[in-house]
């Protein structure tokens, strides 16, 4: 028997990104380890951060979407799809790579 690759679509450290919402694998979920998120774009690496707050700051996490319309109109990001997730220990932050 060859090696077998298991795949899990839930349990992956990405985002998918769609008009209205940011929805995060359940791994970046769980390293962000919040139920409210602040948004921020770098037009120099042209990528999305997310950083965990408090209750009450932020846009609210459910099911693991943000509904990030607004966001994604004001930055001008009309990308959709699935992009891979980095975490930035030192700040920490998810990293959305949009290219």
């Amino acid at each position: 028997m060859g090696t077998i690759e298991w795949y899990s679509p839930r349990n992956t450290f990405n985002a998918m990104i769609s008009k209205n919402h940011i929805t995060l694998g359940e791994l970046a979920v769980d390293k962000l380890n919040s139920e409210y998120a602040i948004l921020g774009y770098d037009k120099e690496t042209n990528s999305i951060a997310i950083k965990a707050v408090n209750k009450g700051e932020g846009f609210k996490i459910t099911r693991r979407k943000i509904n990030a319309k607004n966001f994604l109109k004001h930055f001008n990001i009309n990308v959709k799809g699935t992009y891979p997730v980095e975490y930035d220990e030192e700040n920490g932050t998810l990293l959305v790579k949009l290219d």
